[in-house]
C-alpha cells in the first residue's frame, strides 16, 4: 500500500470521528436543554413515587353477593365459580372485596324477612322479585342483554331438563307420553330400577352418568324435549344499594358475562347465557340439549 492510499485512509478515519463527536455534542445539548423541563414537570406535576401509591377507590369495604342455590350445576360449584369471578374483581381495586355466600332459597327468604338483603344476588327464575332490584345500563355492550339500554336482573346460565329412560322397560307411546305431559316418576324411583324413566335435570342426568360408570345402575338413554326451561340463574343488584358500590357491583356482573368467565360455565355442565360460546360437554346427550335450547327447537 503506498502512501497516498494510507493518508486517504487516515483522513477518512478522522473525518468519521469529527462527525460522531459533531452528533454526541448536539444530542448533549438536547438532553440539557430539554432535561430541566422534564425534571421540573415531574416536580410540579408528581412526585417520582406516584405509581406505588394505590388507586384512589370511590368505596373500600366489602359488597356481599349472595347465590341462591336453586338448581345445581352438572359438577362443581356456581358458588365455587362466583368466588373466582369476585377474586379477579378484588385485583382491578385497592381494598375492594366481594362476600360471596351460597344460601338455598329457603335460607334466602327467611333473611330477607328479617330485613336483609345482599348487594349483588343470583337468583333462580322468579325467585326475586324485580322491585327489589336496580334498574342500571351496563357501562359494556353485552351480546344476552337483547338490546336493552337498562336492566333489572341479567342472565347468567341455564340448565335442563332431561328425559331419562331404559328402553327395554317402556314402550314408545308411554315415553311419548312422558315426554308431552312432562310427567314421571322420581330420580331416586329410577335410580333404584322401580320405574322406567323419569324427568331430572343436568346434575341428576350427570349422577345417573356416574353410577353406571361404576357398575351401580343399569345404562339409560337420554330424551331432551323440552326447549323452555325454568332452570335459568340471572343477576341483579338491590335497590338499596349504596351508591358508592354501584360501579363495583355492574363492574362484577360484566365479569360473570365476559367470554373467561361464561365458558368457564361449560366446564360446571352448564349453558352460559352468551350464544358465542361453543357448547362442548363430555357426555353428547347434553350437548343436543343445550343445542335444542340455544336453537328454540322442541
Amino acid at each position: 500500500m503506498n502512501n497516498r492510499a494510507i493518508l486517504q485512509i487516515y483522513l477518512s478515519m478522522a473525518l468519521v470521528k469529527k462527525l460522531f463527536a459533531a452528533v454526541m455534542m448536539a444530542l448533549i445539548l438536547l438532553v440539557m436543554v430539554l432535561l430541566p423541563k422534564y425534571i421540573g414537570g415531574l416536580i410540579v406535576h408528581s412526585s417520582p413515587l406516584d405509581f406505588m401509591k394505590p388507586k384512589q377507590e370511590k368505596y373500600k369495604g366489602v359488597i356481599t353477593v349472595w347465590n341462591i342455590a336453586g338448581f345445581r350445576p352438572y359438577v362443581g360449584s356456581l358458588g365455587a365459580w362466583l368466588k373466582t369471578v369476585g377474586a379477579r374483581a378484588e385485583k382491578y381495586h385497592y381494598g375492594v372485596y366481594f362476600d360471596i355466600e351460597s344460601i338455598s332459597e329457603e335460607e334466602a327468604n327467611s333473611r330477607i324477612s328479617n330485613g336483609e338483603f345482599p348487594d349483588i344476588i343470583a337468583f333462580s327464575e322468579g325467585t326475586v322479585a324485580n322491585e327489589k332490584l336496580l334498574a342500571f345500563i351496563p357501562r359494556e355492550t353485552l351480546p344476552v342483554n337483547g338490546g336493552e339500554s337498562t336492566v333489572q336482573s341479567i342472565h347468567l346460565a341455564s340448565s335442563c331438563e332431561l328425559l331419562l329412560y331404559r328402553r327395554a322397560d317402556i314402550s314408545d307411546l308411554e315415553l311419548e307420553h312422558a315426554a308431552q305431559e312432562h310427567s314421571a316418576p322420581s330420580l331416586d324411583e329410577f335410580k333404584s330400577g322401580k320405574a322406567p324413566c323419569c324427568i331430572t335435570d343436568a346434575r341428576g342426568a350427570g349422577d345417573m352418568y356416574r353410577l353406571v360408570l361404576s357398575n351401580k345402575a343399569d345404562d339409560f338413554d337420554v330424551l331432551s324435549p323440552y326447549y323452555e326451561t325454568p332452570l335459568n340463574q340471572h343477576i341483579g343488584i338491590s335497590a338499596h344499594i349504596d351508591s358508592e358500590k354501584i360501579d363495583y357491583a355492574i363492574e362484577f356482573i360484566e365479569l360473570c358475562l365476559d367470554i373467561k368467565a361464561q365458558k368457564a360455565l361449560t366446564e360446571l355442565g352448564l349453558m352460559p347465557a352468551r350464544n358465542d360460546i361453543p357448547l362442548e360437554y363430555e357426555q353428547s346427550f347434553l350437548k343436543e340439549a343445550y343445542e335444542k335450547l340455544k336453537n328454540g327447537e322442541n
